[in-house]
């Protein structure tokens, strides 16, 4: 529902920007007070247009979190424990890029991922490589998912069947 709006906001953002650029003041029909306003809502519609998107990274998805694969934290139990589990039970604890996108409430971009690495492990990610660790986190982990038509955009809730060009 919320790309709705934005695809709403868009096209009249567009609609503005096509006005403004017509009608300049060499045009015949060339009207300052309606080029004025077409700015103004310009500028107003644009402002819209970057609150909307902000929820749209921001806003949690709406899989409840007990549906998540990732399983409870696991730090309390013993070593002989963890070895007899599978690889990917304790690889979703253990890896980094898990932790800072549950730390960011089950969903964070690419770009938030990269600035948490190194805030709190100090270490400078090249995107590319995180990028192709977050997909292998996906594909053959299963413990991350891409957020359906949101290109960089992870979770730690299932997406259910997505595509590889959300990715």
């Amino acid at each position: 529902m919320l790309d709705d709006f934005v695809d709403l906001v868009k096209g009249q953002v567009g609609y503005y920007e096509r006005q403004i650029s017509l009608y300049h003041p060499n045009h015949p029909k060339y009207k300052p007070n309606q080029i004025s306003m077409y700015q103004e809502l310009l500028e107003r519609h644009q402002k819209l247009l970057e609150f909307l998107e902000g929820l749209e990274t921001s806003a949690a998805p709406t899989v409840s979190q007990s549906a998540s694969k990732v399983i409870d934290d696991l730090s309390d139990l013993p070593p002989e424990l963890l070895e007899q589990l599978s690889d990917s039970a304790t690889r979703g604890q253990t890896d980094i890029l898990v932790k800072i996108i549950a730390d960011r409430g089950g969903i964070a971009t690419l770009d938030q991922i990269l600035i948490d690495l190194y805030r709190k492990h100090g270490e400078v990610g090249k995107r590319t490589l995180i990028q192709n660790r977050l997909y292998r986190l996906y594909k053959n982990d299963g413990v991350i998912w891409p957020v359906p038509k949101k290109k960089g955009v992870y979770t730690t809730i299932p997406q259910g069947e997505v595509s590889d060009d959300a990715e």
